[in-house]
């Protein structure tokens, strides 16, 4: 599958979360919270692949490794979907309104916002300070779907509790994956990790 292919798909499956959800719970206020809810979740789930893929050695995950890049896009365009459903709150949600619009709210807006675009702009990173960039961002994303899910999972939503597992075990599987990819560079002298 192409990568315009996995971009396109990742847009339309978010849209279809948040329009499902708003079919289902109605486009009010919490309507509008739980459709921003899913579309995180549904993001979380293609940023899960990302990182793994992030990770992955073309040698031993080849399918995985070569769509590192769209991939990270295919997050990207999830997430900036949720983000749609967050600023669609606004309209529809008074409270939600006054949390989103108040310099704290759109403080953190804009740094998600930023890191995920920095999770995009430097998948394809071929310089070492965009790989960097790109390993930083991609991991402070990990830890805050972490940190939100585990939130969710606190507050008795089953769905986070699977998806923060996954989450988990998606990052310590990403963690050795990097640290065997590093061995075998080790062990090859003259290759790349």
């Amino acid at each position: 599958m192409g990568a315009i292919a996995l971009v396109v798909i990742s847009s339309i499956g978010a849209a279809l979360v948040a329009g499902i959800t708003l079919l289902a719970a109605g486009a009010d206020a919490p309507g509008a919270l739980l459709a921003a809810r899913n579309t995180a979740r549904f993001s979380s789930a293609v940023f899960l692949l990302a990182l793994l893929a992030s990770s992955a050695d073309r040698s031993r995950l080849p399918w995985l490794a070569e769509r590192r890049v769209a991939l990270a896009w295919s997050f990207v365009a999830a997430h900036l979907v949720h983000y749609g459903a967050v600023v669609f709150q606004v309209f529809v949600n008074p409270q939600a309104r006054r949390h989103l619009l108040a310099p704290p709210g759109s403080v953190v807006a804009t740094l998600g916002f930023s890191l995920v675009l920095v999770i995009g702009f430097t998948a394809a990173a071929r310089t070492r300070a965009g790989t960097v960039w790109n390993r930083i961002a991609t991991w402070t994303a990990a830890v805050l779907f972490v940190l939100a899910l585990g939130s969710g999972a606190s507050r008795g939503h089953r769905i986070d509790v699977a998806l923060g597992a996954a989450m988990a075990l998606a990052a310590g599987a990403s963690v050795w994956l990097l640290l065997r990819r590093r061995a075998s560079a080790a062990a090859s002298p003259g290759v790349a990790p």
